[in-house]
């Protein structure tokens, strides 16, 4: 017996999980104070959305989501790029990685963004392309 799995069930995982990744940054912006508490929430919050985001690709590379490839790997390096600039800032007090650590917060949020719109109309496409095998 051959059990093949509902292609419109991986791409809807997929949303679902654009839709958290996104949430998440969002939080994950807004906790970026000076206060100590906050800060430490910040930074795990950070570290966590980096090993999600890889996995999400992981995810979309497995079923062949055109739609989340590439905003999921632009997503990987706007919350490396700010994990690494925030590093910086900690460590120096330069606003100049404050800035750049801003840089890729917002490029990890669009991409993610881009990645839902994208993705909006890519299940009706694999019903289609099932139904006609």
């Amino acid at each position: 017996m051959l059990l093949v799995m509902n292609p419109q069930h991986h791409l809807l995982s997929l949303r679902i999980q654009g839709w958290i990744v996104l949430g998440l940054l969002v939080i994950e912006s807004a906790l970026g104070s000076k206060s100590e508490p906050l800060l430490i929430l910040h930074i795990i919050l950070s570290v966590l959305l980096l090993i999600g985001s890889v996995a999400f690709y992981v995810q979309a590379k497995r079923h062949q989501s055109v739609a989340w490839k590439i905003p999921s790997l632009v997503g990987i390096f706007g919350i490396f790029i700010a994990i690494i600039a925030g590093s910086l800032f900690a460590y120096t007090d330069a606003s100049t990685y404050l800035s750049v650590m801003e840089v890729g917060a917002v490029l990890s949020l669009c991409s993610y963004g881009w990645g839902l719109w994208a993705a909006r109309n890519e299940g009706n496409k694999m019903s289609v392309i099932v139904q006609a095998t």
